[in-house]
């Protein structure tokens, strides 16, 4: 089914400024696509998304809830996550083509049910000013570094520790000799990387601690893309491990994962 869109959607979308409810509607509409194809593309039923995401629940109307469903389809398409078929009239369901990367969107073509989608290259006003706002946060400051040298020098710990977070830990191994299973081994690495933080994070200030964790995001984001599946199966290692996370922080720890397999490897 969709692990590779949610996967996406994890690493692509939680700085786009969509609300907790319209990104967990994203987040079911991947779930629920093919990966296979290109674009993926919802055709489930909106009763079914309004089900999934909480709406249909206690005493609301059908009218009520309709409307709540179109509201939050109409805050994805401006946000640029999905693109509608605009095909909905009697017996013609209307499609969503789900616009998962950043670069790419996508523009119906043809009528009815014969529907293809057309590639378009594009560039999102958020990613834009994300970039922008990564740039001047990065640059150096003489004041700051004069009047913070506590701070700095614990946000420079944060910095380090995202690159190397356990890589001098050697593998854990049984009385047998024999390795632990891949999960127990995941376990492991994410406690002490989590650990390991504790102390750097507990000395930098309120700014500089949101700053390190901006970057770190912007760089783990852009690892897990050069993954052969976008990192899915690392996010879901994270997730099992750490169900109390935040999205920013799996997105992260999945990155420090492949990170280290990546040095054991090499």
């Amino acid at each position: 089914m969709g692990a590779t869109n949610v996967a996406k959607v994890f690493v692509n979308w939680p700085a786009s400024g969509l609300t907790q409810r319209e990104m967990l509607a994203l987040v079911y509409m991947a779930n629920i696509s093919l990966d296979k194809d290109y674009p993926p593309v919802f055709f489930g039923d909106l009763q079914d998304l309004a089900t999934a995401i909480g709406l249909s629940r206690g005493t609301a109307s059908p009218e009520s809830v309709r409307a709540s469903v179109m509201k939050i389809l109409s805050g994805l398409r401006k946000a640029g996550a999905i693109v509608s078929s605009g095909q909905a009239r009697t017996g013609i369901r209307a499609n969503y083509a789900l616009a998962l990367d950043l670069e790419t969107t996508f523009e119906p073509v043809g009528k009815g049910r014969a529907i293809q989608w057309k590639p378009v290259k594009r560039s999102l006003r958020w990613v834009a000013n994300s970039a922008t706002q990564d740039a001047n946060e990065s640059a150096p400051s003489v004041a700051k570094s004069a009047t913070q040298p506590v701070a700095e020098k614990a946000t420079q710990g944060v910095a380090k520790s995202a690159t190397q977070p356990v890589a001098n830990l050697a593998t854990p191994r049984n009385t047998q000799g024999v390795p632990r299973n891949n999960w127990e081994e995941n376990n492991r690495l994410l406690d002490a990387s989590l650990e390991g933080r504790e102390e750097i994070f507990a000395a930098a200030n309120d700014d500089d601690f949101q700053s390190s964790t901006e970057d770190e995001y912007a760089a783990a984001r852009d690892h897990l893309q050069t993954l052969e599946d976008h990192g899915a199966k690392l996010l879901a290692a994270v997730e099992e491990s750490n169900p109390d996370l935040s999205l920013t922080q799996r997105v992260i720890e999945a990155a420090n994962l492949a990170r280290q397999r990546k040095g054991k490897a090499a």
